[in-house]
């Protein structure tokens, strides 16, 4: 499992995560944390990382994030948050009190941490 960031589950504290991390290579899995997948080659088989390893594999799955689809909130006008998010109060109101939004591509609070997010 290869993951560019130093954690998994990047919502998570790092001390919450490291218990995952803990758990997975206890079972097998082999965790490379901080290094990003540069290319491909052999018809995918073989996966070249950023830091220059090479990793040969029978499968790969590609799990790299979503973007909220915000795009027509944005040709309304309306005020986009934290990686494109349509921005709410907690009324659900957009910045157009007439139009309300919800589901996934809404920004909400972190209610720990009280950041932005979605």
């Amino acid at each position: 499992l290869v993951e560019m960031a130093n954690q998994l589950l990047a919502p998570m504290d790092y001390e919450m995560a490291a218990i995952v991390h803990a758990h997975m290579r206890e079972n097998g899995v082999n965790l490379i944390l901080e290094d990003g997948v540069k290319a491909f080659e052999n018809n995918g088989r073989r996966i070249i990382l950023n830091s220059g390893r090479t990793l040969e594999t029978d499968l790969i799955i590609l799990a790299i994030g979503v973007q909220p689809e915000s795009q027509l909130a944005k040709n309304a006008g309306l005020e986009l948050g934290v990686r494109g998010t349509i921005k709410v109060n907690e009324y659900l109101q957009t910045s157009d009190p007439d139009i309300y939004a919800i589901g996934d591509a809404i920004e909400v609070k972190n209610y720990i941490h009280g950041f932005a997010t979605f």
